[in-house]
């Protein structure tokens, strides 16, 4: 494969993921009674929405990173 071919699958692979975690929440929230509101469900959905948007924000710069260093050692 060519890193062309890579780049891209690794972006429609971390977009998708991205996607799970940002949308897993909200199909949990669907199983939680909504009557009966706590703050551990409220804590727990937010702790998930967190970790959904840390996994896009690292891997964001995990993705970029490579590129930075390659044009940082050019000039």
């Amino acid at each position: 494969m060519d890193v062309t071919t890579v780049k891209v699958i690794t972006m429609a692979l971390l977009g998708i993921g991205g996607l799970v975690f940002g949308f897993l929440p909200m199909k949990i929230g669907k199983y939680l009674s909504p009557d009966d509101d706590k703050i551990w469900k409220r804590t727990f959905t937010s702790v998930l929405l967190c970790f959904g948007g840390g996994v896009i924000f690292a891997t964001s710069f995990i993705h970029i990173l490579p590129e930075v260093r390659s044009l940082i050692e050019i000039y």
